[in-house]
């Protein structure tokens, strides 16, 4: 449900004067021009997250590229997403500034409260961002990542075995799944489905 908190959609410049004025620690998104703040990431959620960053960290250390946890990006004057890791050029953009509109890569972990967000909304408007070349989701109760890139016109491509591989082509850099998975789920049974509420069909495989 959308906070009754102005008539009017907020643009992108009354998004952060409302963010700046929130505590410390609030994660905020502006969706069609109305702030929705979402819940703090789980252990297993940072662990995830945690997998793809250190993945990714020592290849973009190497080449003109830049690795920022839930840093923000604008997508249109009244929507801003904060993907969970987003990867983009290393050049300088001002110190102070808390919002990106040159981002390469923008990985999710998906979480039930943003599922739907992730998978529609964010998956949508990424794809009109021109320097965005990849957007990946990471389930939390499967091995299993939906990967969307330019290159395949943004449709779904799933991943669903530790030994598949991620390719980021605009940088060079695969990622195995076993290097996403293996500091949460060290062993696998066999796939179960699971239908969240958004419609989409995942391959749950359960962790012991």
């Amino acid at each position: 449900m959308r906070p009754s908190i102005s008539v009017d959609p907020f643009t992108v410049e009354d998004f952060f004067a409302f963010t700046a004025a929130r505590p410390d620690g609030e994660k905020w998104e502006l969706i069609e021009g109305f702030p929705v703040c979402d819940a703090t990431g789980t252990w297993h959620h940072q662990r995830l997250l945690g997998g793809v960053l250190g993945a990714l960290w020592d290849t973009c250390r190497e080449r003109p590229y830049e690795v920022l946890p839930g840093f923000a990006v604008r997508l249109s004057p009244h929507d801003v997403a904060v993907p969970d890791m987003v990867v983009r050029p290393r050049r300088s953009i001002e110190p102070t500034s808390c919002v990106c509109d040159d981002a390469i890569i923008a990985v999710e972990v998906l979480s039930p409260l943003t599922a739907d967000r992730d998978l529609r909304w964010k998956r949508q408007l990424y794809r009109t961002l021109p320097s965005l070349q990849h957007y990946v989701i990471v389930t939390q109760d499967a091995v299993e990542v939906f990967a969307y890139d330019r290159q395949h016109s943004f449709r779904e491509r799933r991943f669903g075995a530790p030994e598949d591989v991620l390719d980021f082509p605009s940088i060079a850099a695969p990622i195995s799944l076993d290097e996403i998975y293996s500091a949460v789920c060290p062993s696998l049974q066999l796939p179960l489905p699971m239908v969240p509420a958004n419609g989409h069909t995942l391959q749950a495989r359960a962790c012991r």
